[in-house]
């Protein structure tokens, strides 16, 4: 069973996620203003010309029977690669 959940969200549209992973190791911290490129995500995404920035984290922890699991919900707004990675250095 997988205990650890990723969710994107659009600042703009958060009922319905961008993408959703799920794993059974925890990931790694993702903070507010970080940037996301959505090249390696699958069908639908592609590398290139834009990626969102993290405007906001929320977590959200909760038990599934005795199992305890850990929801991370991003909510993302896209931005222009180029500039990120200007800011990037």
């Amino acid at each position: 069973m997988d205990r650890y959940h990723l969710e994107i969200y659009s600042v703009e549209e958060k009922s319905c996620a961008l993408r959703a992973f799920s794993s059974d190791q925890p990931f790694l911290p993702i903070s507010n203003g970080e940037f996301l490129d959505p090249g390696s995500w699958g069908t639908g995404y592609q590398a290139g010309d834009k990626w969102y920035r993290v405007q906001g984290v929320r977590h959200i922890v909760f038990d599934d029977g005795d199992v305890p699991v850990h929801k991370i919900c991003l909510y993302v707004a896209m931005v222009d690669s180029n500039a990120g990675a200007l800011e990037l250095g």
